[in-house]
């Protein structure tokens, strides 16, 4: 699984991308959508937004700039 990889190679982040027409389609129940974010909790890990981690880059650069 990506997530195990991701934990395993200690990345900062991994991307999953869904698309709600997508979702709609093949799982309207959200079912694989609820058991990943279970996963990440499980492990954890922190879920977030593209925009929550550009915000969370640019402080440790600044913080790493002012050291």
């Amino acid at each position: 699984m990506r997530i195990d990889r991701a934990v395993a190679e200690d990345l900062p982040f991994i991307s999953f991308i869904w698309h709600p027409w997508s979702l709609a389609r093949f799982d309207p129940d959200l079912k694989m959508l609820k058991m990943t974010f279970a996963y990440v909790a499980e492990l954890g890990l922190q879920a977030t937004t593209y925009a929550e981690e550009w915000e969370r880059i640019k402080r440790s650069a600044s913080v790493e700039v002012a050291s």
